[in-house]
């Protein structure tokens, strides 16, 4: 039997990040927000968050630049700087970014006039866990942080003066070109929101997309392009201990940073696109220290929230619902936050070794994996062998353009024409096999060797055939095809089986190869991964652009991680060294 705990807990918790206390072990939950609401009251209110929240960012990274300042000025390493939800950054700023987050959740939520009440704006508090936009916080904090390591550094500038003014130049662009895109986003979404019906109060736009990168932004961009130019002179980014390289990184990583945090202010309870109830299943396993019985732990699970989703949010029913598979006689409770899910956990009795301590059933909107094969490209598939065998026949621009012909046997694949000046090979291969062809398609190869024609092994024929295949010479005996003009000569081979089954010899080195670069005949390309941070962006695909600067393209897999914030043992005590992993999986 599956027990879930009860109990309450403030939201200062949220705002700073830290865990459930040890002796509670246990999430405060506020009431989620009441169904139907009206337009005005919901335009109201998102109003208020594209303000507030924007406000909170901003705050963030002007406390953020203040604490690199005092960081210089005490020629010590700016670490703190980039944790702007720790108490020593609170402290080097002097709390105003705590401050901030107080006046934007008491405009919002709790004046007495808030700018989202409950009953009038439903359907936007919906959105956000328990409710409250002050959910948002820790995502925000995270954002600033990420990129202020990545763009900024954390580097002592050892009192250098001029490193300290390239630094705070860079600190300040980066708000700059961030806080344009957010505040262009938000614009965008205000101008969708006053045409907006009840059901359209969701996640940010993407259709007209609200991340577009506009004539402001990028004017910006340019005016701080100068700043840091003029500012920073010589000075690369490695100098100090910023991204590399000046000013292409700033723009790319400040743009994206602007983006997520629009993405953050506007979240939505589910992924995006058509979902798949219950379709992925995330199952924690825990790790205790040898003699340890545990007590309780809390779990944070953080999953990509744009390809799956837990069905609800804060705590509603749907959240608690998807943790199955916890051990006999344990109590939980579960609180979503759109991208990362807090479960905590009382264990009765005691939970020792390592074992599973709960699984999560995810709703997907894409497969964890996948992709399509190279040649037909239309072809679903999860591995090489997936994709069908194909005929091996010429290819140009470097894609297989001319393979999707099905086939078992090479008498299934086109005939080669005749003159066949290019060496073209009639022959059915399969996605598994070695066998491969030059880019330019104008010779098959087993290696990079096969296709370059300074190589002593690239020019392969059958040595029963010394021909010409067709030309003026058609007929006559040959040595390489500079003997047969308009025309090839030989059998072309790349292995001695291909001469042999036609009663040609062996395949030696003759005069038939020649290119640049050697490519299998078809592989299983995935396009499910996506970048780092900016996950709504694929970059799987070929055609999609690289991520933006100081991310990194990772499966879905690798973006669905545990951690455990806090365990007591049996005894409540708390308890170092418990650590946790997770599996995905899919039916």
């Amino acid at each position: 039997m599956r027990y879930r705990l009860c109990s309450t807990r403030s939201i200062s918790w949220l705002r700073v990040g830290a865990s459930a206390t040890a002796t509670a072990l246990a999430l405060g939950f506020a009431s989620p927000a009441a169904a139907a609401g009206t337009v005005k009251g919901n335009q109201k209110c998102r109003t208020g968050v594209g303000s507030q929240l924007s406000g909170v960012a901003k705050t963030g990274m002007i406390s953020q630049e203040k604490c690199y300042g005092a960081s210089a000025k005490a020629n010590v390493t700016s670490e703190i700087c980039t944790m702007p939800d720790s108490l020593p950054f609170a402290i080097s700023e002097g709390g105003k970014y705590l401050v901030a987050q107080d006046k934007a959740e008491s405009k919002l939520i709790t004046a007495t006039k808030p700018m989202c009440v409950a009953a009038d704006a439903a359907e936007t508090l919906d959105n956000y866990a328990n409710g409250d936009t002050g959910d948002t916080y820790p995502n925000i904090s995270s954002l600033l942080g990420g990129s202020a390591d990545y763009i900024i550094g954390t580097d002592d500038l050892g009192g250098d003066k001029a490193k300290i003014l390239c630094q705070k130049t860079i600190a300040q662009a980066r708000r700059m070109i961030a806080t344009k895109m957010l505040s262009e986003a938000v614009a965008c979404q205000k101008t969708q929101d006053k045409a907006a019906t009840l059901s359209d109060f969701g996640p940010l736009s993407m259709s007209p997309d609200c991340l577009m990168l506009t004539g402001n932004v990028t004017g910006v961009i340019g005016a701080q392009n100068a700043k840091v130019s003029a500012k920073c002179g010589t000075l690369t980014g490695d100098q100090v201990g910023a991204c590399t390289p000046l000013p292409i990184c700033l723009d790319d990583a400040a743009v994206a940073l602007g983006r997520n945090l629009a993405l953050a202010e506007y979240p939505g309870q589910t992924c995006e696109g058509t979902v798949t109830p219950a379709g992925r299943t995330a199952t924690v396993s825990l790790q205790a220290p040898t003699g340890v019985a545990l007590g309780g732990a809390d779990v944070r699970v953080v999953y990509p929230h744009f390809q799956a989703g837990v069905p609800g949010n804060g705590t509603e029913d749907g959240v608690e619902n998807a943790i199955i598979n916890t051990p006999v006689g344990a109590f939980y409770n579960a609180t979503d936050h759109d991208g990362a899910l807090d479960v905590n956990l009382a264990f009765s009795p005691a939970f020792s070794g390592s074992g599973v301590a709960f699984a999560v059933q995810m709703d997907k909107c894409e497969n964890l994996s996948g992709g399509f094969c190279s040649v037909k490209t239309t072809e679903a598939c999860e591995q090489n062998k997936d994709c069908a065998p194909h005929c091996l026949e010429n290819a140009y621009g470097g894609t297989a353009n001319n393979t999707n012909v099905y086939c078992q046997l090479d008498t299934d694949c086109p005939v080669v024409p005749v003159p066949n000046p290019q060496g073209l090979i009639r022959k059915c291969v399969c996605p598994t096999c070695s066998l491969k062809k030059c880019i330019d398609g104008s010779a098959k190869c087993l290696s990079n060797e096969d296709c370059d024609a300074n190589a002593t092994n690239n020019k392969k024929r059958c040595s029963g055939d010394s021909h010409c295949n067709g030309g003026s010479n058609a007929g006559l005996t040959c040595t390489a095809d500079a003997n047969c003009p308009g025309s090839t000569c030989g059998t072309a081979c790349l292995i001695d089986t291909d001469c042999s089954a036609v009663g040609k010899g062996v395949c030696i080195v003759g005069d038939i190869a020649g290119g640049t670069y050697c490519i299998p005949t078809e592989s299983c390309i995935a396009q499910t991964e996506h970048c780092s941070v900016s996950q709504y962006l694929g970059c799987g695909k070929p055609s999609d652009a690289a991520c933006p600067a100081g991310e990194d393209c990772s499966t879905q897999a690798a973006l669905t991680t545990c951690t455990v914030v806090d365990a007591l043992d049996e005894y409540a005590n708390a308890v170092d060294g418990v650590t946790c992993t997770l599996n995905v999986t899919e039916p």
